[in-house]
């Protein structure tokens, strides 16, 4: 294994600090969103499947797209809303 460089350090830890900044505003978009869906009688994965089918609407495919990306999960479409 190479030592690592005089510099390598620093980098590291801006690595580190934007990773911690970006997890935090993504929590706290998070938390936002369920509250809205709850705050519209949604579940978050209902909310989550909504979006996702309205960001893909002009997509071929849509469902399929879902169920690849994982939006979709087991039970989840026997929930929505009809």
């Amino acid at each position: 294994m190479s030592e690592p460089t005089p510099d390598a350090e620093p980098r590291h830890d801006a690595v580190y600090t934007q990773l911690l900044r970006f997890r935090r505003e993504l929590r706290t978009f998070l938390r936002w969103s369920e509250q809205t869906a709850g705050s519209s009688g949604l579940t978050p994965a209902v909310h989550q499947l909504m979006l996702a089918v309205r960001g893909n609407r002009h997509r071929r495919g849509v469902l399929g797209g879902l169920v690849g990306a994982a939006v979709v999960g087991v039970g989840v479409t026997s929930r929505v809303p009809s």
